[in-house]
């Protein structure tokens, strides 16, 4: 399995708007996506590990298009 971060787009129904939240996205073997984290916690041993978690943040943003919610649902049928 692997995983990065992920810009994702949710609608929000009750007020017909779009929201976007970074995320670690992880992936079936064959790319698929699979799940999502629901909270980040950024944390690490001393302020420079924290600041290469967050410019790995910023550059798997930039690399990757925006994903939205509804594909980690595509083969549910409850929702």
């Amino acid at each position: 399995m692997s995983w990065n971060y992920r810009i994702i787009k949710k609608r929000l129904v009750d007020v017909k708007e779009d929201y976007y939240f970074l995320s670690e996205v992880f992936y079936e073997h064959d790319g698929t996506p699979m799940a999502y984290a629901d909270e980040i916690e950024i944390s690490g041993y001393n302020k420079e590990e924290i600041i290469d978690i967050l410019e790995m943040m910023l550059k798997d943003a930039k690399k990757h298009p925006i994903i939205n919610e509804k594909e980690f649902f595509k083969n549910d049928n409850s929702k």
